[in-house]
């Protein structure tokens, strides 16, 4: 999509940028998520630590400490990064529903890796841990598509601002991983995933942060340097849309579904009949149609059991930990498919003029 986008992009009126950025304030966001990383170094060390005997899961030791590192840590860098969105001004609609979609990705994965799969439940601290790092996630993600692309309402330099993303993705990459290492610790649960909780949150943050270059990053940028008045701007969405067929949705799909044979997988291994779905020959629209369902399931779940340990059983774990399982890849699921939705129909409307006044008239 980036090389079918921009090699096109001189045909399409493409207009080069030259603004500069405030590197101050990615550099000081980075350096905040890198510092809190360090701070819990024994959390994610224990995050990464693999089972020794899986017949005999050893608990992590359990503790608050990390968790709160984190929630400052998360609260400096929405504060930091909050300067550079409130010095912007201008409001962007489709940037703000992407943000939020991808922090939400982002919570699900703190959540989910770091205790809902262990079957627990989320202390206090680690409640404050995920909101904090959730809140940086959404702001910094807004930012990287608004003043990392446009600031002060002029296009920057195309280099420039890929650096500048790529710069938000590892601060969001470490802050995610530090915060689910240190949910891990505060539930003193055992893992019940084939991987450490620190490994299958790297992936999904991997995940998060392709949905993010290819349905945020890139179509902000191309409508950013095509300007409104330019005749080729619908040409500009045609390009993205022919990307988006032929180089988006086949992957996407495929990684959907492969997202969903963790479930089908642990089923046959475990010789469970429940949760019915789904199952390898299930079609992609079969998938999508028992999303709700799903969902449905592991809101119960994670709600109504308590599972605190000594009190509930091995074989009751194993079928809470695959209904949890289910939902947590159909929650994924139904967010990438919203975040996919969200950014068509809006780069369709950004192009056909629905953006702010103020937006425009910069």
């Amino acid at each position: 999509m980036l090389v079918l986008s921009i090699s096109l992009a001189p045909s399409l009126g493409w207009h080069p940028g030259g603004a500069g950025l405030r590197w101050i304030v990615v550099f000081s966001a980075v350096g905040i998520a890198v510092l809190v990383a360090a701070l819990i170094a024994k959390a994610l060390s224990t995050a990464f630590r693999p089972h020794q005997d899986w017949e005999r899961r050893e608990a992590p030791p359990r503790t608050d400490t990390p968790a709160w590192v984190c929630t400052v840590g998360g609260t400096l860098v929405s504060v930091v990064v909050g300067t550079g969105v409130a010095h912007e001004g201008a409001f962007n609609g489709l940037a703000a529903v992407q943000a939020v979609m991808i922090a939400l990705f982002a919570t699900e994965g703190m959540l989910g890796n770091g205790v809902w799969l262990h079957v627990g439940k989320p202390t206090p601290a680690s409640r404050s841990a995920v909101a904090s790092v959730a809140l940086a996630v959404g702001v910094t993600t807004y930012w990287s598509l608004t003043g990392l692309i446009r600031p002060g309402g002029q296009s920057a330099h195309l280099g420039q601002s890929l650096s500048a993303w790529l710069c938000c993705a590892v601060l969001v990459f470490v802050l995610v991983v530090s915060a689910t290492s240190a949910v891990y610790v505060a539930g003193g649960r055992a893992y019940w995933t084939d991987y450490p909780p620190a490994n299958n949150v790297m992936q999904d943050a991997f995940l998060l942060s392709v949905l993010w270059l290819t349905l945020g990053w890139l179509p902000q940028t191309v409508l950013t340097h095509i300007p409104a008045s330019a005749t080729e701007r619908w040409a500009a969405v045609g390009t993205l849309l022919a990307g988006f067929m032929l180089t988006f949705c086949p992957p996407f799909l495929w990684t959907l579904e492969n997202n969903d044979t963790h479930v089908c997988r642990q089923r046959l291994r475990r010789g469970a009949a429940e949760p019915p779905w789904p199952t390898f020959s299930d079609s992609s629209f079969t998938r999508i149609a028992h999303l709700r369902r799903r969902l449905s399931h592991f809101h119960t779940s994670v709600t109504s059991h308590e599972h605190e340990p000594g009190v509930d059983g091995q074989e009751l774990n194993a079928d809470v930990f695959l209904v949890r399982l289910s939902g947590h890849t159909a929650a994924q699921n139904s967010i990438a498919l919203l975040l996919a939705l969200a950014s068509l129909v809006g780069a369709v409307g950004m192009t056909a003029g629905f953006t702010g006044e103020r937006e425009q008239r910069r």
